[in-house]
């Protein structure tokens, strides 16, 4: 499972990934390490290259009323790359990750397997920065951002009730076996495309300020999809799946004060998670089909495998993201001879209502603890081992919006997801920085 993102620190809430960029990565920061969210760090005073390579490990659960709970665990291996290259008063930086991601499954014959069976967004990107001193201790930057979405899902769903919810009557039985079936995205991608503004004002003090907005990163994707109503019946609804959506826009602020030998690092932001609290879905050219020959003359003799006779299928997801703030503080100091330490806490607030949380769709306010230990072997090169403990207060789902007789107006047409949750995750990074 790849958890829930942040993006300016990239604290693990709404669609983000803890310590994006590196443990020792900041606004704050000037050159590579600063290029995780401020394109004006793309002048620093030499040629930087930064490689980071992130291991998360997961563990989750929740339990349900009525239910036994259900624990697991998970890891990812997640890789970035920056680099800023000064020309003169001109610097330029190109840095790339997965900024985003959430992802999850769950027992295919599960009490759970309405809200996910296999589920997966993501977006890749790369981010080219310009920036411009325009005096000794003002830098401009901007960049373009650009990247490709990934979608995947497959959720098992009750044709009883999604006809109801849709006629608003309660026409069909609901749990009867022959009416459940599956809706199956297998893959699912689009572009996604932003721009980013910043700007750093440093002193030869070392005293400096950061500054930003991150624009939202909107993509639309493309990819068939397959709505079986029955599993006991060899038929089902095929189209081509629209997406459209927009990963959410940010605003940065940050410092970097010198005390001494040290330096203090202070963060915050506003991100704009509302942005997804739905999501626009649409099924174009929907045809009936099977694999039954005799059933397929039929739906053919009958005028059935005419795309024009379902056309378009239009639904909102719902998932009830909203705004969030997330703020932090850090110290680096010397510890030794070619050796320094990064401490550092961050918080972030939850970017959904408890009343949105289920097994395919949960969120948590963070409190991030990392510690970073940094080499430095040689004049140009440095290396930095990090840890980020990340501290999730579980949740209590009392008042969930999910029932099997509601109607589109009310809520999705799914079990009640009232229960108890609970996730805890680390995180341990490798950095490796040159300067040329």
């Amino acid at each position: 499972m790849l958890a829930s993102p942040a993006a300016w620190s990239h604290s693990p809430s709404g669609l983000g990934l803890p310590g994006y960029g590196g443990g020792l990565s900041s606004p704050s920061q000037d050159g590579a390490l600063g290029l995780v969210l401020n394109p004006a760090a793309a002048h620093p005073d030499q040629a930087q290259v930064l490689i980071d390579a992130g291991f998360l490990r997961y563990h989750y659960g929740y339990a349900l009323e009525n239910q036994e709970p259900v624990p697991d665990a998970s890891q990812d291996l997640l890789p970035y790359l920056a680099a800023a290259v000064p020309l003169g008063p001109v610097g330029l930086g190109l840095s790339g990750g997965l900024p985003y991601a959430r992802s999850g499954s769950s027992d295919p014959q599960g009490p759970n397997r309405f809200h996910t069976i296999v589920g997966r967004l993501m977006l890749m990107e790369v981010d080219a920065s310009l920036a411009w001193q325009a005096t000794p201790w003002l830098t401009l930057g901007a960049s373009a951002r650009g990247g490709q979405t990934r979608y995947r899902s497959i959720v098992a769903i009750d044709a009883g009730a999604m006809v109801n919810s849709l006629l608003d009557q309660p026409l069909a039985p609901v749990g009867d076996p022959l009416l459940e079936g599956t809706r199956s995205v297998e893959s699912a991608v689009g572009w996604a495309w932003g721009w980013t503004a910043g700007a750093r004002l440093a002193w030869d003090t070392g005293l400096a300020f950061s500054g930003g907005y991150r624009s939202p990163t909107r993509t639309t994707i493309h990819g068939p999809v397959q709505i079986t109503p029955s599993n006991d019946l060899n038929m089902s609804l095929e189209g081509e799946l629209t997406g459209t959506f927009a990963f959410p826009p940010e605003v940065f602020l940050a410092a970097a004060i010198p005390i001494g030998p040290a330096e203090l690092d202070l963060e915050g932001g506003w991100i704009g998670w509302g942005s997804m609290a739905t999501v626009h879905q649409q099924a174009d050219s929907v045809t009936i089909v099977s694999d039954d020959p005799i059933l397929t003359a039929l739906l053919a003799s009958y005028g059935l495998d005419d795309p024009a006779l379902l056309g378009t299928l239009e639904t909102e997801g719902v998932y009830g993201l909203g705004d969030m703030f997330t703020m932090g503080v850090a110290a680096r100091f010397p510890v030794a001879p070619q050796w320094r330490m990064l401490t550092g806490v961050y918080l972030a607030q939850a970017a959904m209502g408890t009343e949105y949380l289920a097994p395919g769709n949960f969120d948590y306010a963070t409190v991030d603890g990392r510690a970073v230990a940094s080499w430095q072997p040689y004049e140009k090169v440095s290396m930095g081992l990090s840890g980020d403990w990340i501290h999730y207060r579980g949740r209590t789902v009392t008042d969930s919006i999910y029932a099997w007789d509601n109607t589109v107006d009310e809520g999705p047409a799914l079990p009640p997801a009232e229960g108890e949750y609970w996730f805890r995750m680390f995180r341990v990074g490798l950095t490796v920085m040159m300067e040329l």
